[in-house]
């Protein structure tokens, strides 16, 4: 049976997986998607749902049968991982070069960088499709062609699909640490996090 500690782990190295392996990602409209992660084998790994509002981004992940929440505040230097459940979380300081990628920026350069695969509808969404190969990590975005939003990005991986996307009026209240939360330490998680080695570097 896994420990409390392991199911932080798994929780914050999907979150982490998401944030690093696939940024840049999103482009700074205001909106909210469900999300779903799904491993190379084509397995679910997780459900959840993506908020973004100017550069906070909040990613809600819910894996075996449990739920954590990312919230990160470049403003503040720090992102939060909030347990639900037991109504407990972490803090986790990061510099703003760290945090530049979040929310993850679809950008003018990264379109001029990747290779323009053509068009192609995915999600129910038309899109533009490019690949990327960015410090030896290839990566195939599929981007809405209206508002600019990554709809699908698949690496070698993982994939991550954005569904039911609705942009603007995103509450500030969900970029916040919920009344009656107790803080944690952070777990020591080698080479992932603060506390238990060095953090892993954002993608450029």
């Amino acid at each position: 049976m896994q420990t409390q500690k392991q199911r932080v782990t798994i929780f914050l190295a999907i979150i982490l997986l998401i944030g690093i392996i696939f940024s840049p990602l999103l482009q700074a409209t205001d909106f909210c998607a469900d999300m779903e992660t799904k491993a190379k084998n084509g397995q679910v790994m997780a459900l959840g749902k993506l908020c973004v509002k100017g550069e906070k981004s909040r990613h809600e992940i819910k894996q075996g049968g449990r739920e954590m929440i990312m919230i990160s505040r470049p403003d503040k230097h720090v992102a939060w991982s909030l347990m639900p459940q037991s109504k407990q979380y972490m803090e986790i300081p990061v510099s703003r070069e760290e945090m530049r990628d979040q929310p993850e920026n679809w950008t003018q350069d990264l379109q001029k960088g990747g290779k323009f695969l053509g068009n192609e509808t995915v999600n129910g969404v038309e899109c533009k499709k490019y690949v990327l190969d960015r410090d030896n990590h290839k990566a195939t975005y599929w981007i809405s062609a209206q508002d600019n939003i990554p709809v699908r990005i698949r690496s070698d991986e993982m994939e991550v699909n954005y569904k039911n996307i609705h942009v603007g009026n995103v509450s500030d209240k969900l970029f916040e640490i919920p009344a009656g939360y107790r803080k944690l330490n952070i777990p020591n998680i080698p080479g992932i996090m603060p506390g238990g080695g060095k953090p892993m570097p954002p993608a450029r």
